[in-house]
C-alpha cells in the first residue's frame, strides 16, 4: 500500500471519527450548530474514501467516477464551509449566501454527469513513490474546481477578519481552512496538468478537522470553567440560604413554642386561680372569725371547702407535671397512629379513671398525626380525664376521628345518663363546667401545632374537638 493510499485511509477514518464526535456534541444543549461540523465531516470522510478506493487497481471507468463524485462532494462541502461560518461566528444567514451554496451543490450534481466535468481519459502520474490516476477536466470542471477554492479561501477570510476582532478560536478556523484551500488549490493545477506535486487534499481536509476540533476542545474548557464557577457560587448561595432559613425556622420554633407556653400559662393559671381565690376567701373569713374569739358554725365547712380547692391545685399541678414529662420524653417518631394513641389513652382513663363511665372509640385504622407519640397520648388522656371525671354512673364518653383536609378531627363527648336538651355546641373558650386539665390539654395541642375547641349545656353534655395536623396515610 503507497503512502498515498495510508494518508487516504487514515483522513477517512479521522473524519468519521470527528463525525461521531459532532453528533455527541450537537445533542448537548447550546451545541446544536455542530451539526453543521457533523456534515462536514461526513462528506470529508466519502472524499477520502473515494481517494483510497481509486489508488487500489480498479479501471479507469471507476476513477473517473469516483472523480466526478469527489468534485460534487467538494462541491457540497464547500458550500457547508459557507453555512458553518454563519453559525460559528453567530451571523445571521442572508439570501445571497444561501443562494450561492445551493448553486454549488446544484454544479456539484451537474458534475456527477458522464463528461461534463471530467472525460473518461485517465492519465498516471508519479510523484514521490506514489502513483495518481487522474482524468482529463474539461473547462467546465476547472471553472468549478477554481470557484470551489475562492469560496473555500472566502469563508477562511472571514473567520481571519473575525480573528482580528477578537473572536476566540477564530484564528484556528482560519488557519484549518488556510490549509485545505493551499492544498485544495494545489490538487487543481495538478489535475490541470500545470504543476507536478502528490495529490495533498487530504492533508488540507485533516487540517480542517484538526483546527475545528481544537476549537471545540477550547470552548468545552471555557464553558466548564463557567459552570464550575457557576456552581461555585450557587453551591455558596445555597449553604447562605440554608443558614438563613435554618436561622428563621429556629425563630419561628421558638415563637411558636413561646406562644404555646403562654397559651398553657394562661390556662393553668385561669384553673388555678378560682380554687386559690376561694381557699383563701374561706381561711380570711376563719381567721376573721377566730381573732373575735368566736367559732362559726360554718367553720368545718369552710375548711372542707378550702382542702378541696387545695387538692384541686394539686390535681392541676401534678397534671401539668405528666404534661412536663411527656413532652421531654423521647417519642417514636414524627407520625403517630391515631387508632393505638386513643386505645392507650382509654386504657389509662380506665386504671386511674372514675368507674361505671363507658368509653366508647369510633377511629379508623390508618389515620395519623404529626407529633410525639408521648405528647399526643397525654393530651388525650387528658382531655378522657376531664370529660370523664364529673360525669355519672351510666353515663357514656365517645371518640371519633376523621381526616379534614390537612388536619384531623378528633371528637370527644360526654353524653350523661340523662340528658335533659340537646346541647348547645359551639368553638371558642370551654364552658363554665369544663373539668381540671382542660388548660394543659389546650396547652399540649398548640404545641402539637393544634387546637381545642369546647362547648356544652346544663344537662351535664359536654362535647370538646381537637384538631391536629395529620399525619401521613
Amino acid at each position: 500500500m503507497t503512502a498515498a493510499a495510508i494518508l487516504a485511509l487514515a483522513t477517512a477514518g479521522l473524519s468519521a471519527y470527528a463525525a461521531v464526535l459532532a453528533a455527541s456534541f450537537s445533542r448537548a444543549p447550546g451545541w446544536s450548530e455542530q451539526r453543521w461540523f457533523l456534515v462536514l465531516s461526513l462528506v470529508a470522510a466519502f472524499y477520502a474514501a473515494a481517494d483510497f478506493v481509486s489508488y487500489l487497481p480498479v479501471s479507469d471507468q471507476v476513477v473517473a467516477a469516483l472523480s466526478r463524485s469527489q468534485l460534487a462532494l467538494a462541491a457540497l462541502q464547500a458550500g457547508i464551509w459557507l453555512r458553518y461560518s454563519d453559525v460559528q461566528l453567530r451571523r445571521p444567514p442572508r439570501p445571497l449566501r444561501d443562494r450561492l451554496a445551493a448553486g454549488l451543490a446544484l454544479a456539484g450534481l451537474v458534475a456527477v454527469i458522464p463528461g461534463a466535468a471530467f472525460t473518461d481519459r485517465v492519465t498516471a502520474l508519479a510523484v514521490a513513490g506514489s502513483v495518481y490516476r487522474i482524468p482529463e477536466t474539461t473547462h467546465y470542471g476547472d471553472a468549478l474546481v477554481v470557484a470551489l477554492v475562492a469560496l473555500t479561501a472566502l469563508v477562511a477570510a472571514r473567520f481571519a477578519l473575525a480573528a482580528r476582532r477578537g473572536e476566540r478560536y477564530a484564528l484556528l478556523h482560519a488557519l484549518g481552512l488556510a490549509a485545505l484551500v493551499a492544498t485544495a488549490a494545489s490538487d487543481g493545477l495538478v489535475v490541470a496538468g500545470a504543476l507536478r506535486a502528490p495529490l495533498l487534499a487530504d492533508v488540507g481536509i485533516v487540517a480542517a478537522i484538526a483546527a475545528v476540533g481544537l476549537a471545540l476542545a477550547g470552548r468545552f474548557v471555557d464553558e466548564a470553567h463557567v459552570l464550575h464557577g457557576l456552581r461555585h457560587r450557587l453551591e455558596e448561595a445555597v449553604a447562605e440560604r440554608t443558614g438563613e432559613l435554618a436561622a428563621r425556622e429556629a425563630q419561628l420554633s421558638r415563637a411558636e413554642h413561646l406562644a404555646a407556653l403562654g397559651r398553657l400559662a394562661a390556662g393553668v393559671a385561669h384553673e388555678i386561680a378560682s380554687p386559690a381565690a376561694a381557699a383563701a376567701s374561706n381561711v380570711r373569713q376563719l381567721a376573721s372569725e377566730l381573732r373575735r374569739g368566736e367559732l362559726p358554725e360554718d367553720a368545718l365547712q369552710c375548711l372542707e371547702e378550702s382542702a378541696e380547692a387545695l387538692a384541686r391545685i394539686g390535681r392541676t399541678l401534678r397534671m401539668l407535671h405528666d404534661a412536663e414529662r411527656a413532652t421531654a420524653a423521647p417519642g417514636r417518631g414524627g407520625v403517630v397512629p391515631l387508632a393505638s394513641a386513643v386505645e392507650e389513652a382509654v386504657e389509662a382513663i380506665r386504671v386511674r379513671g372514675p368507674g361505671g363511665v363507658e368509653v366508647a372509640t369510633e377511629v379508623p385504622e390508618g389515620l395519623s398525626v404529626k407529633g410525639e407519640w408521648r405528647v399526643v397520648i397525654e393530651a388525650l388522656t387528658l382531655l378522657l380525664s376531664y370529660l370523664c371525671q364529673d360525669a355519672g354512673a351510666g353515663s357514656q364518653v365517645s371518640v371519633r376521628a376523621g381526616r379534614a383536609g390537612d388536619r384531623v378531627r378528633v371528637e370527644v363527648e360526654r353524653i350523661p345518663a340523662a340528658t335533659p336538651r340537646a346541647p348547645a355546641l359551639g368553638s371558642g373558650e370551654p364552658p363554665a363546667e369544663a373539668g381540671r386539665g382542660f388548660a394543659v390539654a389546650r396547652g399540649l395541642a398548640g404545641s402539637l401545632g393544634g387546637s381545642l375547641e369546647a362547648a356544652g349545656d346544663a344537662g351535664g353534655r359536654l362535647r370538646v374537638v381537637l384538631h391536629l395536623p395529620a399525619g401521613y396515610t
